[in-house]
């Protein structure tokens, strides 16, 4: 049942999103390391960014730089 509904979902979304080339990645570990720097390249490639890392003012200077550079 989940799987049907999964399919049904993302064929309506493709319909609605034509030519529309939104890239979207979700990264754990934002703040350093390998996390950071996938944060970095991704931005740069023009994906849109979910973040996630246990320290938030961290985390918020590298939204700071990310929104700035990109």
């Amino acid at each position: 049942m989940v799987k049907k509904n999964v399919s049904q979902a993302l064929k309506q979304s493709s319909k609605l999103k034509r030519g529309v080339t939104t890239r979207w990645a979700l990264i754990t570990g934002a703040t350093s390391g390998i996390g950071l720097a996938t944060t970095r390249r991704l931005a740069k490639d023009g994906f849109s960014l979910v973040l996630v890392a246990r320290r938030q003012e961290i985390l918020n200077k590298i939204k700071q730089e990310i929104e700035n550079r990109y």
